[in-house]
């Protein structure tokens, strides 16, 4: 509902900017172009996708190396736990208490990695997440000069973005994001 009030406001000013009139309804040429289209199927959104996906990869394949260590730490803890429990009453005080100490140290290094490991985790999903942020506005800013230029070039009086101003309809002749495609593509080309 907000964002048909919101679209309807958008509107309503874009009328009273454009000096548009109900009665001159044809003579205003309004563009639609879906922004999140361009992205997805633009040479430079395709290349910005292939790369954060390059890059989650590595560190997947990174995390996943460090957690095998980790269980693996975890395990020679637990083994170390179980030949306590098992010899220790035959071991001598300073045997026992030599492992025991080793137990802890271990169980500590361990709790301190996987601490490590979540920090790890959540600064690389947020350096993922900015680093998409970084390639989007990017793009977008790129974008905005390619649409001001089609809006010159074609005489469009106003050029929404579908995705975001809550545009329900638009003809088939009014939808620009194939030509902003091309143009972007053909750009990035150069």
């Amino acid at each position: 509902m907000r964002r048909l009030m919101i679209g309807v406001a958008g509107f309503g000013v874009a009328a009273f900017l454009l000096g548009w009139n109900p009665g001159a309804a044809s003579a205003a040429r309004i563009g639609v172009v879906n922004v999140q289209r361009v992205i997805a199927q633009s040479i430079a959104g395709k290349e910005a996708t292939q790369a954060l996906e390059k890059e989650k990869e590595r560190l997947q394949v990174s995390l996943r190396a460090k957690r095998a260590e980790l269980d693996k730490q975890g395990k020679d803890a637990q083994n170390l736990q179980i030949e306590i429990e098992q010899k220790g009453a035959i071991w001598r005080e300073e045997e026992r208490e030599r492992k025991s100490v080793e137990l802890r140290r271990r169980q500590r290094d361990l709790a301190r990695e996987q601490d490590e490991l979540k920090r790890l985790l959540e600064d690389s999903e947020r350096d993922l997440g900015e680093r998409q942020r970084h390639a989007i506005t990017q793009i977008i800013k790129e974008l905005r000069d390619i649409v001001h230029q089609i809006g010159r070039d074609d005489k469009f009086d106003l050029i929404l973005d579908s995705t975001a101003s809550g545009v329900l309809f638009s003809t088939q002749e009014s939808n620009i994001t194939e030509k902003v495609i091309q143009v972007y593509d053909s750009k990035k080309k150069k």
